[in-house]
């Protein structure tokens, strides 16, 4: 909000100093064509000219192919991805594990009912103290991102300056 407002007492004192200047503009037109400077006035019109017509998209898709700025994007999005593996961490490991089979010492009763076997099993593992480790990582591939993200905008601008 306060930004906002700023910006709207920046374009009001740009509007006062415009006025100022046209003003400024219009009296030198009139000592020029030898007019009364007070008498004188230029009827306030709007720019209707029409634009150039630029296709669409072009420019970013040119962008998007070049091998830089695809390079930098992927790193960007693979430095992303590390924070995940990095949350990832706090949450416990849970594999589960099933084995089936048939077991009998006679093979005429492998398939029935009573030489069936199973097991199913489930076990958790959390690390209960690390000396704030994860949190260190976490916070490594975050501030990892954020300069991959800087390096892409940079890469991005650069090339768009080029052009």
């Amino acid at each position: 909000m306060a930004q906002a407002q700023t910006q709207l007492e920046t374009v009001r004192a740009q509007l006062e100093d415009l006025g100022v200047a046209r003003a400024q503009f219009e009296h030198a037109i009139a000592t020029l064509v030898n007019l009364n400077a007070s008498a004188f006035s230029l009827p306030v019109s709007p720019l209707d000219l029409a634009l150039p017509k630029v296709p669409l998209g072009v420019p970013s898709q040119l962008l998007e192919r070049r091998p830089d700025i695809a390079a930098a994007e992927r790193r960007t999005a693979a430095a992303n991805a590390q924070i995940g593996l990095a949350i990832s961490a706090y949450y416990p490991d849970i594999p589960l594990s099933a084995a089936g089979g048939f077991e009998s010492t006679n093979s005429g009763t492998w398939i029935t009912g009573p030489s069936a076997l199973w097991s199913l099993g489930a076990h958790a593992t959390e690390l209960l103290f690390d000396a704030g480790q994860r949190h260190a990582l976490t916070d490594q591939a975050r501030h990892n991102y954020e300069a991959q993200a800087a390096s892409y905008r940079a890469t991005c601008t650069q090339r768009l300056q080029r052009r």
